[in-house]
């Protein structure tokens, strides 16, 4: 599992603050938008969590949404769960 602020950590370091955007997207679902590309499906996990989890299989599908976007140099020891 990888909290939110974990993958905003990563994002921060591997795309840079002002390349990306995130936002919650109904109750359940998170909208990232990294250089004008939108991947809206992110779950948010359990209703009402401040930092909620992320399953591990929806990052790595994120992260190959985005390839090219994001190193794999980069995100691999920010989230070492991903293996």
């Amino acid at each position: 599992m990888v909290k939110v602020s974990a993958l905003t950590k990563m994002l921060d370091q591997c795309v840079g603050k002002d390349q990306y955007s995130i936002t919650w997207w109904g109750d359940h679902r998170i909208k990232v938008v990294i250089r004008g590309k939108p991947y809206p499906r992110l779950p948010s996990g359990a209703h009402g969590q401040n930092d909620p989890e992320i399953q591990n299989s929806h990052i790595r599908n994120f992260i190959r949404f985005f390839e090219g976007e994001i190193k794999e140099d980069c995100w691999k020891p920010l989230l070492p769960q991903l293996g």
